[in-house]
């Protein structure tokens, strides 16, 4: 009897081990499948919050002049690109905020401060870093400025710009009003030359872009 025991002893105990390391690889397994579901789950997560987002800023018509990229990762929302305003910049934040599963929004859009302040010796619109000057973002910038301004936020005037020559059309409400545009078109970085031979004075263009 004795020796029965002592033979099936090691034998239970080598079942024991076995099963016990089939069990710890089970739950292995059962964790890596978990968390690469976890993973798939996210990455399917951040990209509907991505679409959901674009689909907000390009219905607001506060927006309609910006030009916003977007990503998320971990449901945090990151804002790129430029806006006419900081009143625009922060309605895009506003609106990336209103998706539900966004926990928070990293706002790097680039637009003029409330106040825009143009100094004798600081050259309106500089380049950042790792920006390049080209027709478009000269554009973007000088409509930027006009926007922002005072004097001339609320005037109907167009900007176009080809081969670094800025054009203004439409119409602006006083003489002073044309030259504060031609004024900050022509300070804008990479500019060679304003035409605005096409901009017209119209008394009323104010009350016109009210409307």
């Amino acid at each position: 009897m004795n020796m029965t025991r002592s033979l099936l002893f090691p034998l239970a105990s080598a079942s024991l081990l076995l099963a016990a390391a089939q069990t710890a690889q089970a739950v292995s397994l059962s964790a890596d499948v978990g968390a690469s579901v976890d993973a798939a789950t996210q990455v399917v997560s951040d990209t509907a919050l991505t679409a959901s987002i674009k689909a907000k800023l390009a219905a607001d018509s506060r927006l309609k002049t910006s030009s916003v990229s977007v990503t998320t990762t971990n449901h945090v929302a990151v804002l790129t690109g430029t806006a006419p305003s900081h009143e625009a910049k922060m309605a895009a934040e506003d609106l990336a905020l209103t998706i539900e599963g966004v926990t928070r929004v990293d706002n790097r859009i680039e637009a003029p401060s409330a106040v825009v302040t143009l100094g004798a010796d600081v050259k309106a619109g500089a380049v950042s870093a790792g920006e390049k000057v080209t027709d478009g973002w000269i554009t973007t910038k000088v409509k930027s400025q006009l926007v922002a301004d005072e004097l001339t936020k609320a005037s109907k005037i167009k900007v176009s710009t080809r081969g670094n020559v800025v054009v203004l059309s439409g119409s602006a409400g006083s003489e002073a009003e044309k030259a504060q545009a031609i004024k900050l078109a022509g300070a804008t970085e990479g500019v060679k030359k304003v035409d605005a031979s096409r901009l017209k004075i119209v008394a009323d263009a104010k009350l016109s872009s009210a409307n």
